[in-house]
C-alpha cells in the first residue's frame, strides 16, 4: 500500500503539475510540500498543520483527504510506544531524515530565497517562525500568529487612541465656536442698544419722520362762537397766519381785517384766488356774504363753509 506522501507525489505527477505549480496554488511552502510528499511529517511541527496541509494538498489535487489523514494518524500512533514515549531507533532514524532533509532544502532554496543570498550572508537562511515564500512570485512574509495578535491589538489601541484625540479635538472646536458666536451676539445687540438714542435722536430731527411731520402739520379747531365778533378758529404748530380765499359759483363779496371795526372790502369771482396779508399778526378777521361761494384754507388746512348761505364773520388766532 502506498504511503501518504507517495500517494500525493504520484496525483501531481499524473497531472503534470511540478512542486512550484503546487506552491502557487496551494500557497503552502514548497519545503512543507516536499516533506508532505516524502512523509516527513515531523518536520512540519504541529500535527493539526500536518492535516491541514494534507486536506489542502489532496484538495487541489483532486484525492479524497480524509482517507490521507486517517492514514497518517494511524502511521503516526504506530510510530509511538504504548507508554508514550517515542522508539529510540524510530527516533533516530527520523532525526537523520530530519537533518539530510533540511540539509537538501536549504540547498534548494538558497538558489532564490533572498534572506540567505550571499549578499545577504548575515541574515539566517530559513526560519520556522518567520518564513518567505521562496518562490519568485511569491515574496510575502508570514509572521507567527501571537506576533500577528500582538500587531493588531496595536493597531486597534492607536486607533482607538486616534479617535479620542478627534472627538476631543472636535468638542473644543465645537465649544469654541458656540462661545464665539454667544460673544459676537452680545456685541452686536450692546452696540445696538448703545447707539439706540443717537439713532433716536436722528429720527426725531428728520423733517420726513411722521412724528416730526405730526407736531408740524397746522392743526385747526374750532373756539367760541360770537354773533357780533364772528366764530372763533385756533390754529397751532404755525409761526405766521396763511388765509386764502378761491371763488367759487358766482362772484360774491367779502371783508377782511384786524378787526370788524377796521377792515377791508372785495369781490371775488369763480375761480379767482385771494391771498390776506397777514404780515405781523397773530388773529385776524374776515366776512363772507355767501360762505358756501368761497373755499377758504388757512395755512393749508381747509375751512368747511359749504353748507353756509348767510352771510357770517370768521376769526383766526394763532394758539401757542
Amino acid at each position: 500500500m502506498l504511503s501518504v506522501g507517495q500517494q500525493l507525489k504520484q496525483a501531481r505527477k499524473q497531472l503534470g503539475y511540478s512542486l512550484e505549480e503546487m506552491e502557487r496554488r496551494t500557497k503552502i511552502h514548497i519545503s512543507y510540500l516536499r516533506a508532505l510528499e516524502s512523509d516527513h511529517f515531523e518536520s512540519l511541527s504541529n500535527p493539526v498543520y500536518v492535516r491541514a496541509y494534507i486536506r489542502a494538498y489532496a484538495k487541489e489535487l483532486g484525492l479524497p483527504a480524509q482517507p490521507l489523514i486517517d492514514q497518517y494518524e494511524s502511521m503516526s500512533k504506530n510510530a509511538v510506544t504504548p507508554q508514550g514515549a517515542t522508539n529510540p531507533q524510530i527516533r533516530s532514524s527520523r532525526t537523520d531524515h530530519n537533518q539530510q532533509f533540511a540539509r537538501n532544502e536549504r540547498e534548494k532554496t538558497t538558489k532564490f530565497n533572498p534572506i540567505s543570498s550571499p549578499s545577504n550572508p548575515d541574515k539566517q537562511a530559513l526560519d520556522m517562525n518567520t518564513i518567505y515564500m521562496s518562490s519568485p512570485h511569491l515574496n510575502r512574509k508570514f509572521l507567527p500568529r501571537k506576533v500577528a495578535m500582538k500587531a493588531k491589538e496595536s493597531t486597534s489601541l492607536s486607533r482607538d487612541k486616534g479617535k479620542k484625540k478627534g472627538r476631543s479635538f472636535t468638542l473644543i472646536a465645537v465649544i469654541g465656536a458656540l462661545l464665539l458666536i454667544g460673544g459676537g451676539g452680545y456685541y452686536y445687540y450692546s452696540s445696538l442698544s448703545d447707539e439706540k438714542p443717537k439713532y433716536q435722536a436722528s429720527l426725531d430731527s428728520t423733517p420726513n419722520n411722521p412724528q416730526v411731520k405730526n407736531k408740524m402739520t397746522p392743526l385747526l379747531e374750532p373756539g367760541e362762537a360770537n354773533d357780533l365778533l364772528g366764530q372763533m378758529f385756533y390754529i397751532t404748530n404755525v409761526d405766521r397766519l396763511e388765509v386764502k380765499f378761491l371763488g367759487k359759483n358766482e362772484p360774491t363779496k367779502f371783508r377782511y381785517g384786524a378787526s370788524k371795526d377796521n377792515y377791508k372790502e372785495g369781490i371775488l369771482k369763480p375761480g379767482e384766488v385771494f391771498k390776506m396779508d397777514t404780515s405781523g399778526k397773530s388773529m385776524v378777521w374776515f366776512w363772507l356774504e355767501v360762505p358756501s361761494n368761497f373755499e377758504v384754507t388757512i395755512n393749508d388746512q381747509l375751512l368747511d363753509t359749504s353748507a353756509q348761505d348767510l352771510a357770517k364773520s370768521y376769526r383766526v388766532q394763532i394758539k401757542k
